[in-house]
């Protein structure tokens, strides 16, 4: 039986015993879409239909790259510079209390590293429709945010960020973001089912599927808002993994793509896991994986590529089940990998434990599933985590990062011994919280 029939009858029975609705994966290769497959049907009211390449699903936070292509095509024609202060564009802009708004560059948004922390929830505003929604929210919402230190000293995943660069792309262009986009991204690329507006002649008449019927998105949101199709994704993919090349003319320059998919910040989790300009960078036997997934509307996404083979996956569904669809296990099974080793270990040496002793402070503290404060301890044999009167044993994972002994939690210590990173949910990228030292 071929791999793709393969492939097709695993994840049909998968599917079926898990109860996910409707998903669609496809595999490119090369310059091609090679498998495009769906599953389920869409639709409400008695109108029902078959699940396809050209289905639409919400992105969630695969919409980074998109932002982030944007973005990245700005800064090729001079309208914007990755290392400038962005309060030189936007001189009202304010941070959280114990934030540095004055230094936070483009770099520092598209990495995740303006100390600046994640929203708790889409705002209300993004469901307006209003043209200046994005403005509102960066204006009236950012500032009531957590921030973690100077821009530059950690990693915190932040949605915020991202809407923030959105906004910025809004202002040098004046131009709004779903159209600025459109212009950009979608129209070159020719993805002709993916938009920022719910109102886009181009989704007329299109079945968009989400199990929330009361925030349906598209919205108007950076960091997640497009609505896409995985045939509309492939093209991004492909676009990328040929150095920014499209059928005709570039979407970016090789170099810029290679500085988007290089590693520049390290988010301490124990799967090690990295962020470029818009990308999550992992490392899967050997091979580099450049990937995003997303969450959020009840669906979720799952975008990796692998560029030395020129092969991308790409799945869209909307049911949490999705996700057990493991990327990497298909990925083995197209390229003959599952028998070669993985990346050897990194341990971390016990010399380094005395600058991680102390107690650390949580950046945003009530924050359910986060404790308020953890407390490092040093033996000289022993790593341990106290957690109120319970103590867990860390057992040592990769480089700094470590592991609780029932495997729950992960701790990674930032270099510079000022910050930890806590893992509750193990998600890595999205779950992965800073801590501050407070006391040594």
């Amino acid at each position: 039986m071929p791999a793709f029939d393969r492939l097709t009858e695993r994840l049909g029975q998968y599917l079926q015993a898990t109860g996910v609705p409707a998903f669609a994966l496809g595999v490119v290769q090369g310059s091609e879409l090679v498998y495009a497959q769906g599953f389920g049907s869409v639709g409400s009211r008695g109108s029902q239909r078959l699940v396809s390449e050209d289905t639409l699903f919400p992105s969630c936070s695969t919409a980074k790259p998109i932002t982030a292509t944007l973005i990245m095509r700005l800064v090729e024609r001079g309208l914007l510079n990755l290392d400038e202060p962005i309060v030189r564009h936007l001189s009202w802009l304010t941070y959280p209390e114990g934030g540095d708004v004055s230094q936070v560059t483009l770099r520092h948004l598209l990495t995740h590293t303006s100390g600046l922390s994640s929203d708790p929830d889409i705002p209300e505003c993004f469901f307006s429709g209003s043209r200046d929604c994005l403005e509102h929210y960066v204006r009236h919402d950012v500032p009531r945010y957590k921030a973690a230190g100077s821009p530059g000293e950690v990693f915190w995943y932040s949605n915020a960020g991202f809407n923030i660069a959105g906004l910025l792309a809004e202002h040098v262009t004046s131009t709004r973001f779903a159209d600025l986009a459109e212009e950009m991204i979608f129209s070159p690329v020719a993805m002709t089912s993916t938009s920022f507006d719910a109102a886009a002649p181009k989704l007329a008449g299109k079945t968009l599927d989400t199990v929330d019927d009361l925030r349906r998105p598209p919205v108007l949101y950076p960091a997640g808002g497009a609505v896409t199709t995985i045939q509309d994704l492939a093209k991004l993919a492909i676009s990328h993994m040929h150095g920014g090349r499209l059928p005709v003319g570039r979407l970016l320059d090789e170099q810029t793509v290679r500085s988007m998919h290089e590693r520049q910040a390290d988010a301490y989790t124990r799967q090690p896991r990295w962020y470029g300009l818009g990308f999550d960078i992992e490392y899967h036997r050997g091979r580099k994986l450049v990937t995003h997934g997303g969450g959020g509307f009840g669906c979720g996404s799952t975008f990796v590529m692998v560029p030395q083979e020129k092969l991308a996956f790409i799945a869209l569904f909307n049911h949490p089940a999705g996700y057990g669809v493991n990327a990497r296990n298909i990925l083995d099974e197209l390229l003959g990998l599952s028998d070669s080793p993985e990346q050897g270990v990194k341990h971390a040496y016990p010399a380094m434990w005395s600058s991680y002793g102390g107690t650390y402070r949580s950046a945003w503290p009530d924050t359910e599933g986060y404790p308020n404060e953890v407390t490092i301890t040093v033996s000289t044999d022993s790593l341990q985590m106290v957690l109120g009167r319970r103590a867990h044993s860390l057992v040592s994972a990769e480089g700094p990062v470590y592991v609780t002994e029932d495997g729950g939690s992960s701790i990674g210590f930032v270099p510079g011994g000022r910050y930890l990173m806590f893992d509750a949910f193990g998600i890595g990228l999205v779950s992965a919280w800073p801590y501050i030292k407070v006391r040594a």
